[in-house]
């Protein structure tokens, strides 16, 4: 992963249609957080965000749309990890760093 990193994360056009490439490549930045430098399983990591396994699981693997309060709360328990959240349009990037 590359440091400082801008990942565009499109929510969905006026329609309400997913349309993004990136979450793949998101999930792959999180599994990286989670798993190397803390040391933690998927259920340790959404017990202590407040979430299910299952939530994390889908967002590693690309397959599900993280919202705000997602990277508000990995932002806590990686405080390093989420430099900087940006809403605009009805889509959210994040710059990820360590």
């Amino acid at each position: 992963m590359k440091e400082k990193e801008m990942i565009p994360i499109d929510i969905k056009d006026k329609k309400g249609v997913k349309k993004n490439s990136n979450l793949k490549e998101l999930g792959e930045s999180l599994r990286y957080f989670r798993k190397d430098l803390k040391k933690y399983k998927q259920d340790e990591l959404a017990k202590e965000m407040g979430l299910t396994r299952v939530y994390i699981n889908e967002i590693e693997r690309g397959k599900w749309m993280p919202s705000y309060n997602f990277f508000r709360r990995f932002s806590m328990v990686f405080p390093d990890a989420i430099i900087n959240i940006e809403i605009k349009d009805g889509a959210i990037s994040a710059i990820i760093g360590n």
